[in-house]
């Protein structure tokens, strides 16, 4: 901070700008919202709800639910709000180690890893694993833009955007384009 000067010898361990932010009481948290089983499809209703019953959070569960039926469905769909647009999910499961991510994933996307298991390397997997930017784009553009990242960690696929290009590169920003819905076509 340009220009702090200490009021006394205790402000270098907790400075004056720092007590202004401090609470009385501790902050605590709103409690998570009851996940809405009851708007999804039977099919993914009556998983999340087994799932619920084997101790599975219902939130984990159905946004796996949500991304493999997404990627299921394919790019050909589209949706009509105020304009035609492209039916995008971003869905990264977070909760902490332990809370059952895995075994989340692992339900909702079988269906999906069994049929891409069935299929030769070159014919159209809809599940793709932590690739590097120029490879995901090729991936991308052979199954017509329909897939989903199956990862099990988002932070190492974080972590690898850029990490085999000087600089860093643009990868971050790649990404972020995506978020948007635009296509992608694989560099010539």
């Amino acid at each position: 901070m340009a220009g702090f000067a200490p009021e006394n010898e205790y402000d270098v361990l907790e400075p004056s700008w720092l007590r202004a932010f401090q609470l009385d009481e501790p902050a605590t948290l709103a409690a998570i919202p009851e996940y809405p089983v009851d708007a999804l499809s039977s099919g993914a209703r009556a998983l999340v709800r087994d799932a619920s019953r084997a101790g599975l959070a219902a939130a984990l569960v159905g946004g796996a639910c949500l991304a493999a039926m997404a990627t299921a469905i394919g790019s050909g769909s589209e949706v009509e709000v105020l304009s035609n647009e492209r039916p995008l999910l971003w869905v990264p499961l977070i909760a902490p180690a332990g809370a059952g991510k895995s075994p989340a994933l692992a339900l909702a996307f079988g269906p999906l890893r069994m049929r891409d298991a069935q299929l030769g390397d070159d014919d159209g997997r809809l599940l793709l694993a932590d690739l590097m930017l120029e490879a995901l784009a090729r991936e991308l553009d052979g199954v017509g833009d329909a897939a989903a990242l199956d990862l099990d960690e988002l932070a190492t696929f974080l972590r690898g955007l850029g990490e085999y290009k000087r600089g860093g590169g643009g990868d971050r920003g790649r990404f972020l384009q995506l978020w948007s819905g635009a296509r992608w076509s694989p560099a010539p």
